[in-house]
């Protein structure tokens, strides 16, 4: 919802690790229309709005005392932020190298596990519990890895290469500690994420370079993966993709086209396209480029966000495509990275180019955002995320 009545609501594709936004330096064109985001008046950098609490994030609501939630953000400059979910006070900030561009976690919020594009590695790093960040194994992740992700029980690290278009497995020892990598595979050119769905039976590649997300059964026993097919779906360039919480559905941002294309899950790696939604207002004629989406817990809402029109596009999902609430402006430009919180009550945004974490709340009902506040931060942020502490 537009910050006028926030008041009353809350990656050139041959660059090595990411697309056009892969750069630090590098901007995203964004040429002016009338429709797009004006900047918000009175929004000031690390000023909490008066209309909007922080609140207490990591709570539940079907939970009793809150479970505390660290937020984390990975910088340009190679420095992980951890942040305190409640108060986004900085904790501490650790030097990883070259530099952290996309961060998962534990289910226990004990280890964390980060690719670095620029180091050609896949990273593994300790957490205490309060805050502080060690870097306990490196391992080698060939051709500019963007991307990875974790089995539910914590097994296997999976890892994407946007430079080289090839995939990794690497297994995840007692003592989080990663192993050398289990298997590999070229998947497609610019494979640009790597997702598990919430079985651990299979793994989606979308490749920005093919048009196509490759999809493959997992050996939770080996981390092999077997190639089972290729799904297409109606936009261009696929980048990001979201499961559904019960996996019936997967929700694809095409970077290039700016739009989701929403797909049945077959459940046997496949993937059948039900429909494609755009996620700019009709009427905008600047330059655009897709880049991340999230799904909530709930499986209600989804969020992608815009590079170039600088906002989120806020959905309503329904039986077989997404229905359109709201454009959110960011609150600064060329937002790369989203996280929501451990609860979905909060909204993380990662504007690269403003250097700055803008927070939102979001409607449970709705899905719509409200503004909080603007964290201005000494780097360009490339990662942001919310995960528990242990």
């Amino acid at each position: 919802m537009r910050s006028s009545t926030a008041a009353t609501l809350l990656l050139a594709l041959a660059l090595v690790g990411c697309t056009s936004d892969d750069p630090p330096d590098a901007a995203a064109p964004n040429d002016a229309s009338s429709d797009a985001p004006t900047p918000r008046d009175g929004a000031t950098p690390d000023a909490a709005r008066p209309d909007a609490a922080i609140g207490d994030s990591g709570s539940s609501p079907d939970a009793g005392a809150p479970r505390r939630t660290f937020v984390y953000v990975g910088l340009s400059n190679g420095n992980l932020l951890t942040l305190d979910g409640n108060t986004l006070e900085e904790l501490s900030r650790t030097d990883t190298g070259n530099f952290p561009e996309f961060v998962t976690a534990t289910a226990d919020g004990a280890h964390l596990y980060a690719v670095q594009g620029s180091d050609n590695e896949v990273i593994a790093l300790s957490v205490a519990t309060d805050g502080t960040t060690r870097v306990v194994s490196r391992q080698a992740a060939p051709g500019g890895p963007t991307h990875l992700s974790i089995d539910h029980e914590a097994r296997f690290v999976f890892t994407a290469s946007y430079g080289s278009g090839e995939i990794g497995v690497y297994p995840i020892a007692a003592d989080g500690m990663l192993g050398a990598r289990v298997f590999t595979e070229i998947a497609g050119r610019n494979a640009h994420a790597i997702v598990v769905d919430a079985l651990a039976e299979h793994v989606y590649v979308p490749c920005l370079g093919i048009d196509r997300v490759v999809g493959y059964t997992l050996d939770t026993s080996s981390g092999q993966l077997t190639r089972v097919g290729e799904s297409a779906g109606n936009g261009d360039g696929p980048r990001h993709m979201a499961l559904s919480p019960d996996g019936s559905r997967a929700y694809l941002v095409d970077e290039l086209s700016s739009e989701i294309d929403i797909f049945d899950v077959l459940g046997t790696g496949r993937l059948t396209r039900l429909s494609t939604v755009p996620t700019l207002p009709a009427t905008f004629t600047g330059a655009n480029t897709g880049a991340e989406i999230l799904i909530t817990r709930d499986g209600r809402h989804v969020y992608s966000s815009n590079r170039g029109h600088d906002s989120v596009a806020v959905f309503a999902t329904t039986a077989d495509s997404l229905t359109l609430v709201e454009h959110e402006p960011t609150d600064g430009e060329h937002p790369r990275s989203m996280g929501l919180s451990v609860d979905d009550r909060r909204l993380y945004v990662a504007n690269r180019d403003s250097e700055n974490i803008a927070i939102f709340g979001v409607d449970a009902d709705s899905g719509a955002l409200t503004y909080v506040r603007t964290l201005t931060v000494d780097a360009q942020p490339y990662f942001v995320g919310d995960f528990v502490a242990p």
